[in-house]
């Protein structure tokens, strides 16, 4: 028997997100999975983003940066103009390195909801933003989860 889908992504981190957010815009029909109940929740790691002058930097050919970095700019928090890292024996170094800190939980789900923009209608799905009061993004909680299918139709 055929599958309905062209692509299965498990997992719907800032990657998984990411993937099916790419796949879907090229007409491919896309499956999301994810084991948790709600997209981000809890929080696993990583919830600093370089700057898209950095990555250009030491990418100089990269094509769609901002709209790949879209939702980390909409959840950004804290700007960091270095990355502060300790060794083992607790010495401190300050590598000059522009980024910010994100809500992770809302960037996974803003990635997530990009894949799913205007495509569902009913049945499971990834939560849906809506505007905060600072004018932000805000995705908001699914009632049904993404711990099971998400289909993404063409």
């Amino acid at each position: 028997m055929p599958s309905p889908y062209d692509v299965l992504v498990v997992g719907s981190g800032p990657a998984g997100g990411t993937a099916a957010r790419y796949a879907a815009r090229r007409g491919l029909r896309v499956l999301l999975v994810d084991k948790r109940k709600e997209i981000g929740v809890p929080v696993q790691c990583g919830e600093y983003v370089a700057h898209n002058d950095e990555v250009r930097a030491i990418f100089p050919t990269v094509d769609g940066l901002d709209d790949l970095m879209e939702i980390p700019y909409r959840v950004r928090e804290v700007d960091t103009p270095v990355i502060r890292v300790w060794s083992p024996r607790g010495r401190r170094y300050d590598v000059p390195f522009r980024g910010f800190t994100v809500r992770r939980d809302r960037m996974d789900q803003g990635i997530a909801a990009q894949a799913t923009k205007s495509r569902l209608t009913e049945g499971p799905s990834v939560p849906r933003s809506s505007s905060d009061r600072t004018g932000r993004d805000r995705p908001s909680r699914s009632p049904s989860g993404s711990n099971g299918p998400c289909p993404l139709p063409r």
